[in-house]
């Protein structure tokens, strides 16, 4: 029973690594889809905003709308071991294209040797299947890719496939961090398109129409500016505050107290434990100071 347990866990959690998350009530971002629709020559698009921007839920929103054959891949820790990067990348394209019988090729100790060869002669397989017969591309999306350890060179890996796109193949790559130094060649050849935190967070204009689609009670105009203005943009913090509105009447006064409270919260447990230790203990030891140069951090 115990190894019966442990199987369905693992199974959930593969299920969860490569199927596209399950969004509800999304606000649809027009003006993000029409930017990333503007390359449409670029087989590359980076992702690159932090925790909480909206970046998977643009991405989910965007597949919504194509209704195009899709492979999403969730990176995580697992993928510093490339065999079980190889294993998952199966599972996600026969999840995809359970009609193809015929097995993948699949990795051994012999291909070690050359694994640049073996990931080429993979993808290409990986790409064939993903195609749609139609007008519209299939598409690949890496999502999370900031917790990729490249301690065995799961960068490397990447650049790979992404040296092989055909022309009916688009790969989106979802980020906290900006491209490696892997893809530099990429990106001076202009095959990335780069969707950053300045593209990504929501305008004044936005953040009104998200909130009023978390909130059905529309708050007064000074609020809303104030709303706007303490997160700069940042989804989850609209969200937040937007869900807060719906159980009580949010007043310009109090807007200060929500953040310290529930976006704290969020920050918390969501962007500050996943962060690497050694900027845990930066982050620690400047927040005592109003103001951080970098000298002081030094």
């Amino acid at each position: 029973a115990g190894l019966s347990r442990n199987s369905n866990t693992g199974n959930l959690a593969s299920m969860t690594k490569i199927n596209r998350p399950n969004i509800s009530n999304i606000y649809r971002r027009t003006r993000l889809i029409d930017l990333i629709e503007s390359g449409p020559n670029i087989p590359i698009t980076w992702v690159n905003a932090p925790g909480g921007a909206g970046k998977t839920t643009l991405m989910v929103d965007y597949l919504l709308k194509k209704k195009s054959p899709h492979l999403w891949y969730q990176v995580d820790e697992r993928d510093s071991d490339i065999a079980s990067f190889f294993h998952h990348m199966t599972q996600a394209i026969q999840s995809v294209c359970p009609q193809n019988k015929e097995r993948l090729p699949r990795l051994a100790q012999v291909h070690y040797a050359n694994l640049p060869a073996f990931t080429k002669n993979y993808f290409e397989e990986i790409f064939n299947r993903l195609t749609l017969s139609g007008k519209e591309k299939g598409i690949l999306v890496f999502d999370n890719f900031q917790d990729a350890d490249n301690r065995f060179g799961f960068y490397d890996i990447i650049s790979e496939v992404l040296e092989i796109i055909p022309t009916d193949i688009k790969i989106f790559i979802l980020s906290r961090n900006a491209p490696p130094i892997q893809l530099a060649r990429l990106k001076a050849s202009q095959q990335i398109q780069l969707i950053q935190w300045e593209d990504i967070r929501f305008n004044r204009s936005e953040s009104q129409q998200l909130i009023a689609l978390q909130n059905s009670a529309d708050p007064e105009e000074k609020t809303l500016e104030m709303i706007h203005q303490k997160t700069e943009g940042w989804a989850a913090g609209l969200i937040l505050l937007a869900r807060q509105m719906r159980s009580t009447t949010l007043h310009f006064g109090e807007i200060d107290h929500l953040i310290k409270e529930d976006i704290f919260d969020y920050l918390a447990l969501e962007i500050f434990e996943q962060t690497d230790p050694l900027v845990q203990e930066l982050l620690l030891k400047t927040s005592f100071a109003e103001k951080v140069s970098v000298e002081l951090a030094t």
